[in-house]
């Protein structure tokens, strides 16, 4: 006995529409796969482990996230006012031996690019660290900045470095990094 369509099994005359619909869509599928951008790309609004796990649905109510991070370009540009006079990224990150450099680098210098920031993973932490001691991140706060600036130096920094988002989980790279926290910037 051929095989029949759920059409047919209701009494409904099979439409063949549906079938080249869905023989395209198996070859329709990797076209759009390929279109596809990285999931750390533009517009992130979520933790480094939510931002991994690919929206996976809870059933409890979800506050709206604070989505009004600025990039490193804006708090340069505001300055002082922002980072504080004489502020060194060092007073604000814990630097090992290894990065003193960026230690003894005034906060609002972080903001643009440097030599020995060549990912520029101090520059856009300087900038998600201003955001979330300001509020204009809800889901990446100051804890968690840290946490990404130390797993990274701790890993190698410019040499290898790398943040964990969720133990078990592929590691990011710098420029990883640098990706996820610039979508979380506008």
């Amino acid at each position: 006995m051929a095989k029949q369509t759920q059409d047919e099994q209701r009494g409904q005359p099979a439409q063949p529409s549906r079938r080249r619909f869905g023989r395209a869509s198996v070859a329709g599928g990797v076209i759009l796969t390929l279109k596809s951008q990285s999931g750390m790309a533009g517009g992130v609004c979520k933790s480094p482990s939510a931002a991994l796990s690919g929206g996976l649905s809870s059933h409890q109510p979800v506050k709206a996230p604070v989505c009004q991070g600025r990039g490193p370009e804006y708090w340069r540009t505001i300055g002082a006012a922002a980072c504080g006079n004489g502020t060194t990224f060092g007073m604000v990150f814990r630097c090992n031996a290894r990065l003193q450099i960026y230690g003894r680098s005034l906060l609002l210098t972080m903001l643009s690019p440097q030599r020995f920031d060549p990912d520029r993973v101090g520059m856009y932490l300087a900038a998600a660290y201003l955001n979330a001691v300001n509020n204009r991140t809800s889901f990446l706060k100051v804890p968690a900045v840290y946490a990404i600036w130390n797993e990274w130096q701790a890993t190698g920094g410019n040499a290898g470095g790398y943040y964990t988002p969720i133990a078990g989980s592929k590691p990011w790279n710098s420029r990883q990094i640098v990706s996820y926290l610039a979508g979380t910037m506008t």
